[in-house]
């Protein structure tokens, strides 16, 4: 990626602010303001494939609300914005991007507590939407001639990247005994782009729209001893889409082009070595 340049002397800073409002003894209001600023290159996953960026800047503001029902059963709501820019070439200004994007976020979640397990269960919805990000396959006429660019071009979106994504998780922890606790997170994600068609076999476009349906299944096993946390942890994920994808340099038609199954295992091993003091050694396998 850096091609034999050096890589940039800069630094990363982040902000953190979250004042909480509490309106009784069950009811409180968390305005969360987070920001961040990196910049020192890097290599980041966008439109499904690394790319390297300069500069990168984003803020968001959360506003969550909590309410304790009980003492074994909690609820949250959520809401909020966040805005990233991201710079990719040296003559681009920070924030005239193409990546650069608008996420709009809703959701809730409900606790439980039994005598041996913590139940939570939650569902998000949020839209992604890139201004200055938009195909030039309907507005831009190559060198084909007219009739098979028309043919080619019909049904062609324009805001491609955009999309909107519905979550519902369910997670579990378990205690089997008071230093061993098991973990369960099962999360799944239906995401939809509005205006991205499905790449046919011959190159054109069809009317049908672009849906990814991304499952992630996790569970693992942590140990707490005086001195030493140890644990396992494994995430299998499966990313479904049926958009396809054809190149033309090669004429080559690919179906389920953004189909994958990712599985992670992660042990690690946490030291205390004084008070308020750690040391976190983990390896991550993928």
């Amino acid at each position: 990626f850096l091609d034999g340049e050096n890589d940039s002397f800069a630094g990363n800073a982040d902000i953190f602010f979250s004042p909480v409002i509490n309106f009784s003894a069950n009811t409180a209001l968390l305005p969360i303001y987070q920001g961040l600023y990196s910049g020192t290159k890097d290599v980041r996953e966008l439109v499904g494939g690394g790319t390297l960026t300069r500069e990168v800047m984003d803020h968001s503001l959360t506003l969550k609300g909590t309410h304790k029902f009980s003492d074994t059963f909690k609820g949250k709501i959520k809401a909020g914005y966040k805005r990233e820019f991201l710079k990719e070439t040296e003559d681009e200004k920070l924030r005239d991007g193409l990546f650069d994007y608008n996420r709009i976020a809703a959701g809730i979640e409900i606790e439980k507590k039994y005598p041996t397990w913590n139940l939570r269960s939650g569902c998000d919805i949020y839209t992604m939407s890139y201004p200055n990000y938009a195909s030039i396959v309907t507005t831009y006429q190559t060198s084909i001639d007219t009739a098979t660019y028309t043919e080619i071009s019909q049904n062609a979106g324009e805001d491609v990247l955009d999309y909107v994504t519905y979550e519902f998780f369910v997670e579990g922890l378990h205690s089997f005994n008071k230093t061993t606790t098991g973990k369960v997170l099962c999360d799944v994600s239906y995401k939809d782009f509005n205006d991205q068609t499905i790449v046919k076999s011959d190159g054109s476009f069809s009317p049908d729209k672009r849906s990814d349906l991304v499952s992630l299944l996790t569970f693992g096993v942590s140990k707490n001893l005086p001195k030493v946390t140890a644990s396992l942890y494994n995430s299998v994920q499966y990313y479904d889409s049926n958009q396809n994808s054809y190149d033309a340099n090669r004429t080559q038609y690919n179906s389920n082009y953004y189909d994958f199954i990712q599985d992670n295992v992660t042990p690690s091993i946490t030291l205390l070595l004084g008070e308020g003091t750690k040391l976190n050694f983990w390896w991550d396998i993928s």
